[in-house]
């Protein structure tokens, strides 16, 4: 259903947060640091890497479109 409305990304980021918000009363506090970290750079690189791709992809369109004209 979240794919319906093109916000399957955050929805996901949202429930893994909530999760993650839940599941911290189970673990201690260092075990709950441990796995939040982990987390958030799992999603840091994601997201790293998914905005280089993207721009990757448009790179030899603008490339084009400038011609003999870049510097």
């Amino acid at each position: 259903m979240a794919e319906a409305f093109s916000r399957s990304g955050v929805l996901a980021v949202l429930v893994c947060a909530l999760y993650l918000t839940d599941a911290g009363t189970d673990f201690g506090e260092r075990d709950y640091r441990l796995v939040g970290d982990a987390f958030w750079e799992i999603t840091e690189m994601l997201s790293s890497g998914f905005a280089f791709g993207l721009i990757g992809l448009e790179l030899g369109v603008v490339l084009d479109d400038t011609g003999d004209g870049w510097p």
